[in-house]
């Protein structure tokens, strides 16, 4: 099962004329641990309990993973590179150290393409993969390829648990005055506007949880604060009559989860912050307006 899910990657790199893909074990709401939809690369290796990052390249393939499984997947992935990912380690440069003997060991023939998927992929993570491919051998990165909407016919969907939320969390603060504390906490970093891709920081503005599992995170989406505005971008099966009509009070309008990119295109503020560890590489494409880098420090909101 294994070899056929790499030789089906293999053929998809071959009619795209990469040399190499990249698949790491993330979302684009920079979650730990892929799940459903995203999680290509315990679909690839056949192995629920994998994390970490895969290259593969026509001939052979590397694993960066916890040292826990490198025993297993070394096992499974029957002459693959498995090494242990040490945290803080700068994977970006270790895999294209390796792409780049690969590169010499075939005389540099063909192509220096490298492949990964920009949506999934955070900002952050390909910034510092382009830099490293350019210096490590002069390959190239595309971002625009998902293979696994070819080859992964099974694909799960996202999840569409709907959303319970509150209009006044348990210490009187509405969501109308959370959203404000958001838009107070931009002026003082000098944006007009962001938007939050991570379940847990989109929770607490809306002090929302998924209802059919209690403290379970919310199903996928993304909220567009601005100075003038919020969009609460999520599949509409998500929310129920009530939630509708308390973000309306709230002055949040909502979205299909699916036009968050054109959204962002249609942004109108002067500049947008951007937290590049936790957005995807392939949104933050999408924005034409100037961007301001860091973090959101949503816990130090209610301060």
């Amino acid at each position: 099962m294994v070899e056929q899910r790499l030789e089906a990657l293999r053929k998809t790199m071959k009619s795209e004329s990469l040399f190499a893909f990249i698949v790491p074990d993330s979302t684009p709401h920079a979650d730990n641990g892929a799940s459903g939809r995203w999680a290509a690369l315990k679909w690839l290796t056949d192995d629920m309990e994998v994390d970490g990052l895969m290259v593969v390249t026509m001939n052979r393939l590397a694993l960066w993973t916890d040292a826990d499984r490198v025993g297993t997947l070394s096992e499974r992935l029957s002459g693959a590179d498995v090494r242990v990912a040490t945290l803080g380690e700068d994977i970006a440069r270790l895999v294209a150290e390796w792409l780049q003997e690969e590169l010499e060991a075939n005389a540099y023939k063909g192509s220096t393409e490298v492949g990964i998927d920009g949506m999934s992929s955070s900002w952050a993570v390909v910034d510092r993969l382009i830099g490293a491919l350019r210096k490590h051998g002069g390959m190239t990165l595309r971002t625009n390829l998902d293979p696994f909407e070819r080859i992964w016919s099974d694909r799960p969907k996202n999840t569409m648990d709907s959303i319970e939320i509150r209009l006044t969390d348990d210490n009187g603060v509405s969501l109308s005055e959370r959203v404000e504390m958001v838009r107070r906490t931009l002026r003082q970093q000098h944006a007009d506007g962001t938007l939050m891709a991570g379940a847990d920081d989109v929770a607490w503005v809306l002090d929302g949880k998924a209802r059919e599992c209690g403290g379970c995170p919310l199903p996928p989406c993304y909220l567009l604060v601005e100075q003038c505005g919020a969009t609460l971008y999520v599949d509409s099966c998500c929310l129920k009559d009530d939630g509708l009509a308390m973000l309306d009070r709230s002055g949040v309008r909502v979205e299909d989860y699916a036009k968050v990119g054109k959204g962002l295109e249609n942004y109108f503020e002067y500049n947008i912050l951007i937290d590049p560890e936790k957005v995807s590489y392939a949104l933050v494409k999408k924005i034409k307006r100037p961007v301001v880098t860091g973090r959101l420090a949503v816990s130090s909101l209610m301060r």
